[in-house]
This record gives C-alpha cells, sequence and structure tokens, in this order.
C-alpha cells in the first residue's frame, strides 16, 4: 500500500514541477503559481522594450553588476554631491573615520533624511517613456 500512495504522490510531484515550474510541492505550488500570477497582473509599471536595457542586461552577466543612468539619476546625483560639498566646507563631519571600513569610509550621517531626493528614484516619472526608475 505504502508502494502505491509513494507512486501516486510521486506522479503528483512531477505534475505540479510540469504545471507551476516549482518544486515547492504538490500542495503549496498551486498558492504559489495564483500569488505569482496575481502579483504580475497588479504590477503597474509595464516592462521597458527588450532593447531598451539589453546592455545591462549583458554587463550583469558578464560583470555581476551593472547601473542605470538616467537625467533623473543624474539630478539626483548632482544634488547629493552638492550637499555634501556644503556640508564639507561648513565643517561638518561628513565621512567616519573607520580604517576598517572599505572606499570612504562610510557616510557620517543619515542618508535616507539627509538626501530626501533619493526616494524620487523610487517614483515612476509620469512624464518620462523610458526606463526611468527603479522597479522593486
Amino acid at each position: 500500500m505504502n508502494i502505491l500512495r509513494q507512486a501516486v504522490s510521486d506522479q503528483l510531484f512531477c505534475h505540479s514541477i510540469s504545471r507551476h515550474r516549482s518544486r515547492l510541492g504538490w500542495r503549496d505550488a498551486p498558492r504559489y503559481s495564483a500569488d505569482w500570477d496575481a502579483c504580475r497582473q497588479a504590477m503597474a509599471d509595464p516592462l521597458p522594450e527588450p532593447g531598451v536595457i539589453a546592455a545591462n542586461i549583458d554587463e550583469f552577466k558578464r560583470d555581476g553588476v551593472t547601473s542605470f543612468h538616467s537625467s533623473g539619476t543624474h539630478d539626483v546625483a548632482r544634488s547629493m554631491t552638492a550637499t555634501l560639498a556644503r556640508r564639507e566646507a561648513a565643517g561638518e563631519t561628513v565621512w567616519r573615520d573607520d580604517p576598517g571600513a572599505i572606499g570612504n569610509n562610510g557616510y557620517a550621517g543619515e542618508v535616507w533624511r539627509d538626501f530626501p531626493e533619493l526616494e524620487d528614484l523610487f517614483r515612476p516619472d509620469p512624464d518620462q517613456e523610458d526606463f526611468d526608475h527603479v522597479v522593486l
């Protein structure tokens, strides 16, 4: 009897993998698929055209890292640079002096409070047609 039960369970598991593309198991995979479909339908932002980010995809595959630059990200970077320069000129402590840290030794302030313009990177620009924001 256990052999028959195991054979049925194995068959259900294999069917679940082919149908749901998941190894969660035949009991949980349908819920996963339903949730995945709901998330895909609820996504408000359309994906960019394939050629828009193809170079970034290739760079990520090759180097394991990539970045996106646009007028929006450029404006945020300029604003942050100006704020940092202004604070350094005023004699404020901008960078932590941590010899154990890598790179610039770390920002000494609270990034989200000091640079509220960062939040703009996570909002779509309604006037912008191309990929100009981060999709989370």
